[in-house]
């Protein structure tokens, strides 16, 4: 079933890669534990790009008792993004911060993307100057890494800081 859910959800079928994963998270539960955690991420990840942001939130709490660094990772970072997209800035900011803590590597997308998602719900909170340190330093990282889509994604993030700052 494993295979049929990285095939479904690589093809964009993210009804069949939730029902896969489903099989396989009960077939985990009892014989492999150690892989049942992540899989509770790919459905919450799946939920979450579906728009399920309540029903990703819940897969995501059941994996926080982990104590693996990329796992809380994924989940604080995945709870951010549910929240923010829920409209719900302050919970969205609380967990990207901590997802933020948890990144070790500061020169790849992963970590500008992260950084922007925080920086675009400070915004919504009006800590439009911590939004705007967060942008300055997601536009040196992305030029200093020659990222040209970073870049742009960045220069987006400024010009919505710019549109809410200025209230136009």
């Amino acid at each position: 079933f494993q295979k049929s859910a990285e095939h479904a959800e690589s093809i964009y079928d993210y009804d069949s890669a939730l029902k896969y994963n489903k099989m396989v998270l009960k077939y985990e539960k009892d014989v492999y534990p150690e892989a049942y955690l992540k899989t509770l991420v790919k459905i919450a990840h799946i939920n979450h790009i579906t728009g399920n942001n309540t029903v990703a939130i819940e897969y995501y709490k059941k994996v926080k008792i982990s104590k693996t660094k990329d796992l809380l990772y994924q989940v604080f970072s995945g709870m951010g993004r549910c929240y923010s997209t829920m409209e719900e800035h302050t919970l969205a900011v609380e967990y990207l911060k901590k997802a933020v803590k948890l990144t070790k590597q500061k020169e790849t997308n992963k970590y500008i993307k992260l950084t922007n998602g925080l920086g675009y719900s400070l915004i919504y909170l009006n800590k439009f100057e911590e939004a705007a340190t967060i942008f300055n330093e997601s536009l040196l990282l992305a030029k200093k890494t020659n990222n040209t889509e970073m870049t742009a994604d960045t220069y987006y993030y400024q010009a919505v800081y710019e549109w809410f700052k200025n209230d136009f």
